[in-house]
């Protein structure tokens, strides 16, 4: 219900579908799906019936393929715990595809953060500087930084074992707190629907690991799903370092290395209901242009980050196009740097 605007198409943030022959769905069906998705919500908190679950399941498939900008981490996670549900019968095996999944949360969400940007990005300027006022270039407070992707994978490996799993699970409900600190109201006061998700994520590391162990004896033979499950969580993230597998399906959760786009255009041209995204930067061509940056476009509409992919920003920039300025430069940013832009042709 924060996101309710993600969902619909009753908003200026253009929707980006799968494929073209979907743009033609009018936005009543969004709409339908959406709501069809809230009731089977409802329905599946009442009573876990797996005959809800697989219409909830089509229902969110549906509607993302819609939307690429709906494939948010937290979605993505979601639809693989419904996928697991529908289609494993056993419990402990159904067990142990969600804790696989969540360890693999924690490990690539540390790893993606392996970098000097997310110190400087994340570390230096959201953390320290934004949200405890500490302004410093200090090295070695810096370097302190790489703590935080350290402490994020060693917690999603001790997960994994008896002897440590009771720490980890600990140490995880450290780590959402301090999340909740840096982006809830007392911190940035950002990205608005992230904050029950990391509550729902503590209290789900509580519930499946906390008196329970990961059987490792079920990968001796393993089932289809399971195969599936690591594929998807323990194999295939490794790729999106080579640039094969998208960050929001790899647990990039705030690594600071992304992709980011902006649309150039003239003063006099800027869209008076989009001018609260327009932001001051030395990115922008010239004095009498504004850079509306598209990050802040769908913080501010949609409360979700725009999805970091330069296929989802070429067909926005499509959209842009056909509805806006014609006459502005639309251009993606990696890692905010300006060597590595690069502009989208009309």
């Amino acid at each position: 219900m924060i996101t309710y605007a993600l969902w619909t198409t009753y908003r200026l943030f253009p929707t980006v579908p799968v494929n073209d022959i979907l743009y033609n769905v009018p936005p009543v069906i969004h709409l339908i799906l959406f709501v069809a998705s809230l009731l089977c919500l409802s329905l599946f908190i009442i009573n876990s019936n797996k005959r809800v679950a697989i219409i909830l399941f089509f229902l969110e498939i549906g509607t993302c393929l819609l939307d690429q900008n709906r494939w948010q981490p937290e979605i993505y996670l979601f639809i693989f715990f419904l996928f697991c549900y529908i289609t494993v019968n056993d419990e402990e095996k159904l067990l142990l595809c969600w804790q696989i999944i969540i360890v693999s949360s924690y490990f690539f969400s540390g790893w993606f953060k392996w970098h000097p940007l997310f110190i400087s990005n994340v570390w230096q300027k959201n953390i320290l500087s934004k949200t405890f006022h500490f302004q410093t270039e200090n090295r070695w407070l810096l370097r302190a930084g790489y703590l935080i992707p350290l402490y994020e994978m060693l917690v999603g490996v001790g997960l994994c074992f008896s002897l440590s799993k009771r720490v980890s699970v600990f140490l995880v409900l450290i780590l959402h707190i301090f999340n909740l600190m840096w982006l809830g109201p007392f911190g940035l006061h950002s990205n608005i629907a992230v904050w029950p998700f990391n509550i729902l994520m503590a209290i789900l590391v509580l519930n499946l690991f906390w008196n329970r162990e990961m059987i490792f004896q079920n990968f001796k033979k393993p089932s289809l799903i399971l195969i599936i499950v690591i594929m998807f969580w323990g194999v295939i993230p490794w790729s999106n370092k080579l640039g094969y597998w998208d960050d929001f399906l790899s647990s990039e959760y705030y690594g600071g290395h992304g992709l980011y786009c902006y649309i150039d255009i003239a003063k006099e041209k800027v869209p008076k209901a989009l001018s609260p995204y327009f932001i001051k930067s030395s990115l922008a061509q010239n004095p009498d242009s504004s850079l509306l940056s598209v990050q802040n476009w769908s913080y501010g509409e949609l409360n979700v980050p725009s999805y970091p992919s330069a296929r989802f920003y070429k067909k926005m920039a499509e959209q842009w196009f056909k509805t806006y300025d014609t006459t502005g430069k639309i251009f993606i940013v990696q890692s905010l740097k300006k060597t590595e832009i690069r502009y989208i042709p009309r």
